[in-house]
């Protein structure tokens, strides 16, 4: 007989990691996804670790720092549904975070569903992204 088992997370309090093993073209990292005109992605692009915002299909900059590695550890958490923390590690256990104060994304929560979190690669198809792993977990 086989098993199935669901893990429920509670999306107004999780976290979310990756390793990223690539560098080069295209952005790839983490993304809370409203929409494909509302959305938050952090990452890393070339030598840059980016984080972005997309408000009503606007584009902002919030973090936006040289970095020279191969890889990265990247993190992400969501308090109150809403409230975004930012991390970065070279190690995975040591996390810096990236902004002073959290970001609030209230525009990420479309009427009909919650912001979806995941894996993000923006870049050409031929030059892929590339993770160890993704991991996610409820907060509380």
């Amino acid at each position: 007989m086989v098993q199935h088992y669901v893990y429920v997370l509670n999306l107004h309090s999780i976290a979310g990691e990756t390793k990223v093993i690539n560098t080069g073209k295209g952005l790839k990292g983490l993304t809370l996804y409203g929409d494909d005109k509302n959305l938050i992605a952090w990452g890393i692009e070339g030598d840059k670790l980016i984080l972005k915002v997309v408000k009503d299909d606007i584009e902002s900059v919030l973090y936006d720092s040289a970095f020279a590695s191969k890889e990265i550890y990247l993190k992400l958490e969501v308090e109150q549904g809403c409230i975004f923390h930012f991390y970065k590690s070279l190690d995975g256990k040591t996390w810096q975070s990236v902004q002073n104060t959290p970001f609030k994304g209230k525009s990420l929560i479309r009427w009909d569903r919650v912001q979806r979190p995941g894996l993000l690669h923006y870049g050409d198809k031929d030059v892929p992204a590339e993770f160890s792993y993704f991991k996610m977990k409820n907060l509380k």
